[in-house]
């Protein structure tokens, strides 16, 4: 008597029930708001009065331009209505669980599993980590492998790596604002694409901004060791920028001064009016691992923020900057170590403070424009 009632009850569902039941089954895996849509579509236009029919009609309009790939392919879940970024990541993810027990050839552990046959033994971490680097083009051994010499698979090394950012520039600049976001830690999107609320998101990019500093080093590893540990990654880092090509360079600085908001409104109106005047100004000139303000020539002048920089005019050295996160001596000796290399690449450098420039800004962009005309402090 139970079971004829349920039955009874499913045959007398009404029609918005019935288009539920029948969108449900038949696409998997869809967008919320594009099902939404769909659901919307169906409500407003009378399919028929049963489920059967209903799923039939779904399947003609909506599943012929549907991707047949399977979930581990960005073009499923792109076919069903998921943004970009999270059509990849999605596709990734479902990946990594089916093949999660495989061993790439592009992992260590592969080749320590497999037999050595100039040794018949099993490969050495030396040999396996080889044996790895050697299926990637922008290493030496792929190039070794193939039977160039070390001098010739060097090169070709380095220039498979400079195609490599360049391809990586060019797919990057054709990106939208939001899937670069989403990439990103270091922005809210990231972690909303992830789950997080947008405060726990904020609070997220907060710790992530905070997990790799010198007093953080110091304070994990003690004075000598800290101070060493974040030597190394600061050199990595550079290295690893300015093996990018200029392009990359100047659009991941850009990006930085962007999201942290360093363009201020006084450096625009300056800009405004050094443009009208001197047309071949460089704005955000990048020089090694620096971002320079305004350029012109060898003539450098950089915009310093009273509060930004730490005005020695105003405040003290153990002044603590909490946007910065750091002592004023501490940005002084940043800013410092920053103009000697400028000097010591070629350039003449003239600092501008924010209080100098508020107090008589027509004498400011009068000697600014000097300046950068002549190298005349």
């Amino acid at each position: 008597m139970g079971m004829g009632k349920n039955l009874n009850c499913k045959r007398n569902r009404n029609y918005d029930e019935k288009v539920l039941d029948a969108v449900d089954k038949v696409i998997k895996n869809i967008e919320p708001i594009k099902r939404l849509q769909i659901l919307k579509e169906l409500k407003e236009n009378y399919i028929g009065d049963n489920v059967i029919k209903i799923s039939k009609y779904i399947k003609k309009k909506y599943l012929y331009n549907l991707k047949a790939s399977g979930m581990h392919v960005a073009g499923y879940w792109l076919a069903r209505g998921w943004e970009e970024y999270t059509s990849k990541r999605k596709a990734t993810e479902y990946a990594k669980e089916i093949f999660k027990n495989k061993k790439s050839p592009f992992e260590l552990e592969f080749w320590l599993n497999k037999v050595d046959p100039k040794t018949n033994k099993k490969y050495t971490k030396k040999n396996a980590e080889y044996k790895r680097k050697s299926q990637i083009p922008i290493n030496t051994e792929y190039w070794l492998e193939k039977g160039f010499s070390k001098e010739e698979s060097e090169i070709k090394a380095k220039i498979q790596k400079q195609f490599n950012n360049e391809k990586g520039a060019k797919i990057q600049s054709s990106k939208s604002k939001l899937y670069l976001k989403k990439r990103s830690k270091r922005c809210k999107e990231y972690w909303i694409e992830r789950g997080f609320s947008e405060e726990d998101a904020i609070q997220k990019i907060s710790k992530q901004q905070c997990t790799f500093s010198k007093e953080i080093c110091i304070k994990k590893y003690g004075y000598e060791k800290g101070l060493e540990v974040w030597k190394i990654r600061q050199d990595k880092w550079q290295k690893t920028l300015n093996d990018k090509p200029q392009k990359e360079k100047d659009r991941i600085n850009r990006a930085k001064i962007s999201n942290t908001g360093h363009i201020s409104k006084n450096e625009k109106e300056i800009l405004k009016h050094l443009e009208s005047i001197l047309p071949q100004i460089e704005i955000q000139k990048v020089i090694g691992n620096y971002v320079c303000d305004f350029a012109n020539k060898q003539n450098i002048v950089e915009y310093y923020g009273d509060y930004w920089h730490c005005n020695p005019k105003i405040y003290d050295k153990q002044f603590f900057n909490k946007t910065k996160n750091k002592f004023a001596y501490e940005i002084h000796e940043y800013d410092n170590n920053r103009k000697q290399f400028l000097e010591k690449s070629g350039y003449k450098v003239k600092i501008v403070w924010e209080n100098d420039y508020k107090k008589d800004p027509k004498i400011l962009i009068w000697e600014i424009l000097q300046f950068l005309q002549t190298g005349k402090q």
